[in-house]
């Protein structure tokens, strides 16, 4: 799969259940692998009009893969833009036994790959309330491109002044677990790896980030520590296990 234009993703689900992506190459402009949840009032995205029975995706699993990526290798969630009953549902993805290679360095030639609220290596996003649940990355290398200043990983349920179009707040993502991750050519000036809870004051008990799992993520060969992470908002039930 090659892709190489802007917006020019790899493999994109939207409001799609039960998908296997195995034993592929993927070369991309933009994200090499997105599950999505999508609700008709995006005219950027050309949804206009598109109307799913149940905004949901769910049963993921991407496996022995090779990801050469311009943007995210993994881009877990975002864009839902339904209200909060129900709540667009992402859940049950397994991404493991991948090698993510050449991870590009200053996105599109500007400082965006700097800005807290972009991108990220492994990425997983709830916006518009959406309700995001049991991730799991296991048993994957990834191989920055020399230089890169960007996020390893980015966890967030993000505030609707900073979602991309007209998205709504997140709401909450429980249960996600990185085991087995190793992480070479990391810059030591590169962003820390963001844990960002809800941002509002107001909010209930029920937004935010609960049961975060790191067991065995390394940074070129060091464990990766709550001092490599920017944490904000409310996180519950952060572990991390070696």
């Amino acid at each position: 799969n090659f892709t190489y234009t802007a917006n020019a993703d790899g493999i994109n689900c939207v409001n799609a259940s039960n998908v296997l992506v195995d034993d592929c190459y993927l070369r991309n402009g933009d994200d090499n692998v997105c599950m999505y949840t999508s609700y008709d009032s995006i005219p950027t995205l050309n949804d206009i009009g598109y109307a799913p029975h149940a905004p949901i995706s769910e049963n993921y699993e991407v496996k022995d893969c090779v990801l050469w990526v311009n943007c995210r290798p993994f881009q877990i969630s975002g864009h839902g833009t339904r209200a909060t009953n129900p709540h667009n549902r992402v859940a049950h993805v397994h991404a493991h036994d991948c090698e993510v290679i050449d991870v590009a360095f200053n996105v599109f030639g500007n400082t965006r790959e700097h800005d807290e609220f972009w991108s990220g290596v492994l990425r997983v996003l709830s916006q518009s309330e959406a309700y995001v649940s049991d991730i799991r990355f296991e048993r994957i290398n990834i191989e920055l491109t020399k230089g890169y200043t960007g996020k390893p990983i980015h966890v967030e349920t993000r505030d609707s002044k900073k979602c991309s179009y007209t998205e709504g707040h997140g709401y909450r993502i429980e249960n996600v677990l990185f085991k087995d991750i190793a992480i070479l050519n990391v810059n030591s000036k590169a962003v820390p790896s963001f844990l960002i809870g809800a941002h509002d004051e107001g909010r209930g008990a029920d937004y935010g980030l609960a049961g975060i799992v790191f067991d065995n993520v390394t940074l070129d060969g060091r464990a990766l520590t709550r001092g490599d992470l920017e944490i904000r908002g409310r996180v519950d039930g952060l572990q991390f296990l070696k």
